[in-house]
């Protein structure tokens, strides 16, 4: 029999990682992080091994936090997904300077963030995988979309840098 993953995925109250929770191995430990403990227990009452967690991924310090604890509670993370992410789409002109960095904070800053730290825990494990999900909003960029696909061009970006470190 195939030893359990651990598995956490950020942005878990949204359709993408629900989708990607159903292709996962019934036996895999499933982390479900979000905003909302309770919307996740909602979303995923059908899911047995499953752990929800409710974090604001804005606050640098509240994910170290986050990272630390789950080493504590499941000695290892196999897999972890960085999903969250946000867009509002209008013209440029109409976003305020507050917008375009809460749009970054969640969509670029926290996969860096939550990518320094899990890379850190799985090179001492000695194994693991961190996958960030991004967007064809980073690599075709349409109109209404500047901050979104400048926020996804800086993941993928970033992501393929990482690849080759």
């Amino acid at each position: 029999m195939a030893k359990q993953r651990i598995i956490a995925i950020t942005g878990a109250s949204g359709g993408l990682a629900q989708e990607i929770v159903k292709h996962l191995s019934p036996s895999d430990g499933i982390i479900l992080l979000g905003r909302d403990k309770d919307k996740l227990e909602k979303c995923y009452r059908h899911v047995e091994n499953k752990t929800c967690l409710a974090i604001d991924i804005r606050d640098d310090n509240a994910i170290k936090e986050l990272v630390d604890y789950l080493y504590q509670r499941f000695g290892r993370i196999d897999v972890f997904i960085n999903n969250a992410g946000f867009g509002e789409f209008k013209s440029y002109d109409n976003y305020t300077s507050q917008e375009v960095r809460d749009m970054f904070d969640i969509n670029t800053f926290a996969t860096m963030t939550f990518s320094r730290f899990m890379a850190e825990k799985m090179v001492e494990q000695g194994h693991g995988h961190i996958v960030n999900i991004a967007s064809m909003a980073g690599k075709i960029a349409t109109a209404n979309s500047s901050v979104y696909a400048a926020t996804k061009f800086a993941v993928i970006g970033f992501s393929d840098a990482l690849r080759l470190e």
